[in-house]
């Protein structure tokens, strides 16, 4: 704002002493100027990296304001301003010529155009200053008693243009948001539609589930096939990619005849073998007979509980990563009364306030609670991922 006070003086003819005080305001914003217009682009051209951007950006601020604090020298502050303005200048000018091949609108390439010019100015002209050259004024326009064109008087210009732009994005940007939104609630409507399926237990279990996502959508699912077959399982991903994601491996689970855990998972990994995009799908299965026993295959998933201890099985490779793989089964006898509690990651690494993780042994501890006090235990703790937890009672 000052700048553009200080350059409406200028465009006015009104010029002000070198003390007075639009002067001396104008020289403490000369300083800090670049570094705001830094925060300006790396927001609005969505710059990558730009925690070390910043950091250099305001680092360089340091000479200047050491000068107008009478502790530096006034060179410093000058190399200071070139650094400055030629970094601006560069990290715009290079996502600008990364870009060059997307789709960008006019608009786009004018604010990119604008946001080149503050760095570029300053730089230009401390340059010029340290050669002996003062590039202030290119004097009046004929019998015009009006400058044709003074350097500071540009910021000017670029504050408006950007004004203009910004002002007129908003309103796109509050609708792209608003519709994000609604896909994201649609998504995770489905979703929960999907994971909560069939849920109905045979008459000798009794199945009790909870899920609490992180986000609108999350990569957590679990599924229960003709009252005997649990399966739960966590996406490496959220959002609608994890819908998706989910939403194929419920359809599968769902076309596919056998209840073998380890035929099961086979038939999810290759469901989405390459698929996943560097991701991957860990995941439980258990089916639960009449007799007692209990079939658990496991691909990179925690295990379940028994009783309040972990059952021990072979944790292959998670689902999606290779094609071919053969999961091996684990069968266990389940004493009447007896719980078993599958849980998704969510649990475990909820972290509380002095980064302190709920961890294996208070999850063991409380895997004899319900679904629902567990997945609340971790809530409570601190949560960071999605929680999902599903608990089989064996009934007689």
């Amino acid at each position: 704002m000052e700048r553009i006070i200080y350059s409406v003086f200028d465009l006015a003819g009104l010029y002000p002493s070198a003390s007075s005080l639009p002067a001396r305001v104008n020289f403490i914003a000369e300083f800090l100027a670049l570094p705001i217009v830094g925060e300006v682009a790396f927001s609005a051209l969505s710059i990558r990296r730009k925690r070390w951007l910043r950091a250099a950006n305001w680092l360089v601020v340091t000479p200047m304001v050491s000068f107008t604090l009478g502790w530096s020298s006034f060179n410093s502050a000058v190399v200071s301003c070139i650094v400055s303005g030629t970094l601006v200048t560069g990290v715009i000018s290079f996502n600008w010529w990364r870009q060059r091949r997307s789709d960008l609108s006019v608009e786009d390439h004018l604010l990119c155009f604008i946001l080149l010019l503050p760095g570029l100015q300053i730089a230009i002209y401390w340059i010029a200053y340290v050669n002996g050259i003062v590039l202030y004024a290119f004097g009046d326009l004929g019998w015009i008693k009006l400058p044709l064109f003074r350097f500071d008087a540009s910021w000017f210009v670029v504050a408006l243009a950007i004004f203009v732009i910004l002002m007129r994005r908003t309103p796109a940007d509050r609708r792209t948001r608003q519709r994000l939104s609604q896909e994201l609630e649609a998504a995770r409507q489905v979703q929960n539609l999907l994971v909560s399926g069939d849920q109905s237990a045979a008459e000798d279990l009794e199945i009790s589930t909870a899920y609490l996502p992180d986000q609108e959508v999350g990569g957590d699912f679990y599924y229960v096939l003709d009252g005997r077959v649990v399966v739960l399982g966590d996406f490496s991903g959220k959002g609608l990619k994890a819908a998706i994601l989910v939403s194929l491996l419920i359809s599968v689970l769902r076309d596919t005849t056998q209840r073998r855990p380890a035929v099961l998972l086979d038939a999810l990994n290759r469901a989405i073998a390459g698929q996943v995009d560097g991701g991957f799908v860990t995941c439980v299965c258990a089916s639960f007979e009449s007799d007692g026993n209990a079939t658990f295959a496991n691909a990179g998933h925690l295990p379940p509980y028994l009783g309040g201890a972990e059952i021990n099985l072979d944790a292959h490779f998670p689902l999606g990563l290779i094609r071919e793989i053969q999961y091996s089964e684990t069968t266990v006898r389940i004493s009447p009364e007896s719980v078993v509690t599958l849980v998704s990651d969510g649990v475990v690494e909820a972290m509380n306030a002095k980064h302190e993780l709920f961890g294996f042994d208070r999850t063991r501890e409380i895997s004899k609670s319900s679904a629902g006090e567990i997945v609340e235990a971790a809530r409570a703790w601190g949560q960071s991922d999605d929680i999902t937890v599903v608990t089989v009672r064996r009934k007689y």
